[in-house]
């Protein structure tokens, strides 16, 4: 009961890793020393809370503004995206371009006749791959839009 509690705060906490495992150990001890006092670790839970007011109260006693962390994550992310989905597109049309170029100058024995020459490739389509990832980032890239646009309507 007491190692999921912990394991639900730790979730929770949006701190720093050298400041959350601060947080943990204090947790800890905080258990250890409610159960040398014949405390029970129900009573300790009781007291303290659920994890996600724990972890609200102590982000509150060391000045860490939740809201202004989560939005500054989803806009670090949101450009993430864009950049993986422009990268994307970029390959993907370079990798196109050259496929065309290299297709123009195919044809061998042009006095004889054409000669077809069948070259074996990796088997995956990579500019196809490549637009699947632009693409999967473009879409994570909205969400990310979308949720920025829909936290700052609430206000």
């Amino acid at each position: 009961m007491k190692e999921r509690y912990i394991k639900q705060v730790k979730k929770q906490l949006m701190l720093p890793a050298s400041k959350r495992k601060a947080v943990l150990r204090d947790l800890e001890e905080a258990f250890a020393s409610a159960a040398e006092h014949g405390e029970t670790e129900q009573q300790v839970i009781s007291r303290l809370g659920t994890p996600e007011q724990f972890a609200a109260g102590i982000e509150e006693q060391l000045g860490v503004n939740r809201q202004k962390l989560l939005k500054t994550r989803t806009v670090v992310w949101t450009i993430i995206w864009l950049v993986v989905a422009v990268v994307g597109f970029l390959v993907y049309l370079t990798i196109r371009q050259q496929q065309e170029l290299n297709g123009a100058l195919g044809i061998i024995g042009g006095a004889d006749g054409p000669t077809a020459i069948i070259v074996s490739g990796p088997g995956i389509d990579v500019p196809l791959v490549m637009l699947m990832i632009a693409a999967a980032a473009v879409v994570l890239a909205v969400i990310g839009i979308v949720r920025y646009l829909l936290k700052n309507a609430k206000k």
